[in-house]
C-alpha cells in the first residue's frame, strides 16, 4: 500500500517523498509494515489440515481459533486435536500468516463455518469441511498459494516463488509514472489528483497496460468522460510504452 502521508498530501496536490516517512521516527502504518513478501505454496499444509478435520468425530466440534492453537502446537490446545497429524504443523508460518490461511480456506469454500447459538445466547462458529475440501484432498483443486512476509531466511517448506518478478517491477514503474502524470495534470488545472483519476484506476491501468482507447475504457473507473476530461491519451501513451 502507498504511504498514507503521501496519499493525504497528494489529495491537496502537494509533493511528498514516501522515503521521508519510511525513514522518520514516526512512519505511518503502511511504511512501517512494508516488509518484502513472497508467495508460498501451502497446498500440502492445507491438505494436512483437511485430513485432520476429517478425523474429528461428528459429535465433536471445534472453532477456527482452536484449530489454529493446535496448528501452532500450543499447550492450551484441546487434547484430541493434539493427537492429530496437523498438531504443530502450522509453525512453518507466522501466527498472522496462519490466521490468514485459515480465513482464506473459508473464503475459498475449502472450509466452512457452522454458526450455532451457545447456552448463553452467544453465537459460536464451528469449523467443518467446505464444498471444495474433497477436491483439495484428491489433488483436483490445484496449487494453493499464500503471500507471506519474508523472514530473511530460507523457508522450511522450500517452496518459495520469487517475491518480485521483472514484470511486477515493470508494472510498479508504470504505476509511478502514471501517478506522476496525474499530479502534473492536477497542478495544471488546479484540481485534487483524486478528482483526475482514482488510485484504484491507476493501479488497474498499470496492471492491464492498455494500448488502445478501447482497452483503456475497460480499466476500472475509466469512462468516456474521464478519457476526454483527464487527458486519457497521455495516460495511454505511458501504458503503451510499458507494453512494448
Amino acid at each position: 500500500s502507498d504511504c498514507r502521508r503521501m496519499q493525504l498530501l497528494e489529495y491537496f496536490a502537494e509533493d511528498f517523498n514516501s522515503e521521508k516517512c519510511k525513514n522518520s521516527s514516526t512512519p505511518c502504518d503502511n511504511c512501517q509494515s512494508r516488509i518484502p513478501h513472497s508467495t508460498q505454496n501451502v497446498t500440502d499444509l492445507v491438505k494436512l489440515i483437511l485430513q485432520g478435520i476429517q478425523r474429528v468425530p461428528s459429535r465433536d466440534q471445534y472453532t477456527l481459533v482452536q484449530y489454529m492453537d493446535a496448528l501452532r502446537g500450543t499447550n492450551s490446545s484441546r487434547p484430541f486435536l493434539q493427537t492429530l497429524p496437523l498438531f504443530s504443523k502450522g509453525c512453518i508460518l507466522s501466527k498472522h500468516d496462519l490466521e490468514r490461511l485459515l480465513h482464506m480456506m473459508v473464503m475459498k469454500g475449502v472450509l466452512a463455518e457452522d454458526l450455532q447459538v451457545g447456552s448463553h445466547d452467544n453465537v459460536i462458529s464451528y469449523v467443518k469441511l467446505g464444498p471444495e475440501a474433497q477436491s483439495v484432498i484428491n489433488g483436483r483443486y490445484g496449487t494453493i498459494l499464500l503471500k507471506v512476509k519474508n523472514k530473511g531466511s530460507s523457508s522450511k517448506t522450500g517452496s518459495i516463488i520469487a517475491p518480485t518478478s521483472a514484470e511486477e517491477k515493470l508494472k510498479e514503474e508504470c504505476y509511478q509514472d502514471l501517478k506522476g502524470l496525474r499530479m502534473k495534470i492536477a497542478r495544471e488545472i488546479g484540481k485534487n489528483p483524486e478528482v483526475i483519476l482514482a488510485v484504484t484506476t491507476l493501479q488497474d491501468m498499470s496492471q492491464k497496460l492498455p494500448t488502445s482507447r478501447e482497452e483503456m475504457l475497460n480499466v476500472q473507473g475509466m469512462t468516456v468522460a474521464k478519457w476526454k476530461n483527464c487527458r486519457g491519451e497521455q495516460f495511454l501513451k505511458i501504458t503503451s510504452e510499458f507494453n512494448c
